[in-house]
């Protein structure tokens, strides 16, 4: 994303203050598109100006609609992605540079079933679904605002037969999800787009569709076609 005067007019006076913070262009760049992607989303959303959207900052550090209309806000390596959709949202994107030390990670954060599926595994899978497992606990745990402090307190996940959201290209739903009943429990999608960047998604609801916005299409070297399910059991 262009660090010009035309895309640097979509931020506020906060936000503007957040990215002059950032000595790193990269990182500037990075921030300014996650931005104006995630106040594009919710333009559609309330239908209104993409430069009318205000986005708050909840006190776990979560960026916020104040208009409460949910979405979720990740970016990693250059690259950034939003959702936005039903309640206890949340997204995690993660580059998957090479740890020397996956496993120490794993063996301090992680559940004993986690653990042992991923030093089941050799290489490059076996770091793949530390990955897997670790984007889907930061989902988690922003679907529920609560802090990245609280990634032990994550519920062990576990693969589910279900099949993945259905994906689509075209107009995003303006419609929110409301209830008045008790939410279903959240699962989560695990996408892998590439060899580089893996992704997911955790909602109550789990979605039964996800809509890619034609103003923001997917790379072409990416897809969603590898997907997996995953619930979460009980601590």
């Amino acid at each position: 994303m262009e660090l010009s005067p035309a895309n640097l007019r979509y931020l506020d006076s906060s936000e503007t203050e957040r990215l002059n913070q950032f000595s790193n262009r990269l990182l500037k760049s990075q921030f300014l598109a996650g931005r104006i992607l995630a106040k594009s989303l919710l333009s559609t959303k309330l239908e209104i100006e993409l430069r009318s959207v205000k986005i708050e900052i909840h006190p776990s550090g979560r960026p916020i609609s104040a208009a409460k209309i949910q979405f979720s806000l990740s970016h990693s390596g250059g690259l950034a992605a939003c959702v936005a959709g039903q309640e206890s949202l949340g997204l995690d994107l993660e580059h998957q540079s090479r740890r020397k030390h996956y496993i120490s990670i794993a063996e301090d954060l992680f559940h004993e079933p986690e653990l042992a599926r991923i030093e089941s595994e050799n290489g490059a899978k076996a770091q793949r679904l530390f990955y897997e497992y670790w984007t889907i606990k930061e989902a988690y745990i922003k679907a529920n605002n609560m802090s990245v402090w609280n990634i032990r307190s994550v519920p062990p996940v576990r693969l589910n037969s279900k099949p993945s959201p259905k994906v689509t290209r075209g107009k995003l739903n303006v419609e929110t999800f409301t209830s008045d009943s008790e939410p279903p429990q959240i699962e989560a999608v695990s996408y892998t787009l590439s060899n580089e960047y893996i992704f997911a998604i955790a909602s109550s609801p789990a979605p039964s569709e996800i809509t890619i916005v034609p103003d923001f299409p997917l790379p072409e070297r990416f897809n969603l076609d590898e997907a997996r399910r995953y619930t979460f059991g009980a601590l």
